[in-house]
C-alpha cells in the first residue's frame, strides 16, 4: 500500500512539473514619479508578469533597487497571482529619498540643470511563488530600468511652494537651508 502511494504521488509530481516548465517573464512597463517635497519623490514601477504554463501562479517578489551598482532600496511586492497562460500587471511603490540617489537636493538640481533626463535603475530578485499551494518555483528577476527626472519646472514649482509655505508659518532659515543640503 506504502509502494502505491509513494508511486502515485511520483506520478502526480511528474505530470505537475510538466505543467510548470516554464519559468514566468517579468518586463518593465512604466512608471510613475510624484516629487514628496525636495527631498523624496514617490515611485511606482509598473511591471508584467506573463505566466506561460498550465496553471495559476501566486506569490510575491523580493527585490532591491540599485542605481550604479548600489542598493538603496529593497523590499517585497504585494502578493502577485498570474492566471495560467495569462498576463498580470503588479506595481512596485516605494518613497526614495534623493539623498540615497544624488547625495542632495542640490546634486539632483544640478544633474538636472546638466541636462540628465534620467537616472539607470536596476531592479534584482526573487519572484518566489507556489503552485497548487505547496510546489514553490523560485524565479530570478534582474531588470533594468531608465527613470526621468523630474524636469526643472518641477523642481521650481516646488521651491516656490516650500518658500510660500515658510513665509506663510514664519520664515525659518534653518529649515530653508535643509531644501539645499
Amino acid at each position: 500500500m506504502k509502494l502505491v502511494k509513494v508511486l502515485s504521488s511520483g506520478i502526480v509530481c511528474l505530470l505537475l512539473a510538466g505543467c510548470i516548465a516554464q519559468s514566468p517573464r517579468i518586463s518593465y512597463k512604466n512608471n510613475e514619479l510624484a516629487l514628496n517635497g525636495l527631498e523624496s519623490v514617490r515611485t511606482k514601477f509598473f511591471f508584467s508578469l506573463d505566466n506561460p504554463n498550465a496553471l495559476p501562479l501566486s506569490g510575491a517578489i523580493n527585490y532591491s533597487l540599485y542605481v550604479e551598482d548600489k542598493e538603496f532600496l529593497s523590499g517585497q511586492s504585494e502578493q502577485i497571482n498570474a492566471p495560467a497562460n495569462g498576463e498580470t500587471v503588479f506595481a512596485l511603490q516605494q518613497d526614495i529619498a534623493f539623498s540615497k540617489i544624488f547625495g542632495s537636493a542640490g546634486d539632483l538640481i544640478n544633474a538636472i540643470a546638466k541636462g540628465q533626463k534620467s537616472i539607470n535603475v536596476r531592479l534584482s530578485g526573487q519572484y518566489r511563488t507556489t503552485v497548487l499551494g505547496f510546489i514553490e518555483l523560485p524565479v530570478k528577476v534582474d531588470q533594468a530600468i531608465d527613470v526621468p527626472l523630474p524636469s526643472m519646472q518641477d523642481i521650481e514649482k516646488e521651491l516656490g511652494n516650500q518658500l510660500q509655505e515658510q513665509l506663510k508659518n514664519g520664515l525659518n532659515l534653518n529649515e530653508l537651508g535643509k531644501i539645499f543640503n
